[in-house]
């Protein structure tokens, strides 16, 4: 399956949970994050539909890229979010 059929799937799947609240979730953390349109978009998604979200933790699959673990920081800091959210990228 190449890019552009996952991000057609992600697209789909966003639009049809676009009414869905995470309205308990404080705490996220995800293992082998990378900067990917899909799991960059999930994140946001994460972020803005969760009103309670304090704190964010992605542990990167990028070794050894500080400045890619930066731009992804960045990215997600300018993201619409719900609450004030600490995003960590290691």
């Amino acid at each position: 399956m190449g890019d552009k059929d996952e991000n057609k799937i992600y697209s789909g799947i966003l639009e049809k949970y676009s009414d869905v609240w995470m309205e308990h979730l404080k705490e996220l953390v995800i293992y082998n994050f990378n900067n990917s349109k899909p799991s960059m978009e999930f994140v946001k998604f994460i972020m803005y539909r969760s009103p309670k979200l304090k704190k964010v933790l992605l542990i990167s699959s990028v070794v050894d890229e500080k400045d890619e673990e930066l731009e992804m920081l960045k990215v997600l800091l300018q993201a619409p979010r719900a609450s004030p959210v600490q995003i960590i990228v290691k």
